[in-house]
């Protein structure tokens, strides 16, 4: 028999284990300088005129649908784009696998100013 001293010990270590995994998984994505200016668009005629500059994904958002935006803003202001062309969203469909990553394409949209 497993004495009242164990017993507590191991619920406090349960618990300690427990609220880690819950906190960690509620953690925010800091956003990039600038990534909060990134435009977000689902529709493809909104980048017809602009550049693509990569694929993103929500790979590093772990699985926090709330880190979803965040993450792909980063990846495109790290790609050199302004602008992210949402191309699948786990958050639109009723029915969605909880590993279903977002994706998208990062665009560069705007022009720079001439020099001079």
């Amino acid at each position: 028999m497993i004495s009242s001293w164990r017993t507590d010990q191991v619920m406090g270590l349960c618990v300690a284990a427990t609220a880690t995994l819950i906190v960690s998984g509620c953690a925010t994505v800091t956003p990039a300088p600038g990534a909060e200016a990134v435009k977000v668009t689902k529709n493809p005629a909104d980048v017809t005129a602009c550049r693509a500059m990569g694929n993103v994904d929500s790979r590093a958002a772990h699985g926090n649908v709330l880190n979803i935006t965040p993450v792909l803003r980063n990846q495109v202001i790290g790609l050199g784009g302004d602008t992210l062309l949402l191309t699948f969203d786990p958050r639109d469909h009723v029915v969605s696998n909880p590993g279903d990553l977002a994706t998208g394409i990062a665009y560069k949209c705007e022009v720079a100013p001439p020099v001079g």
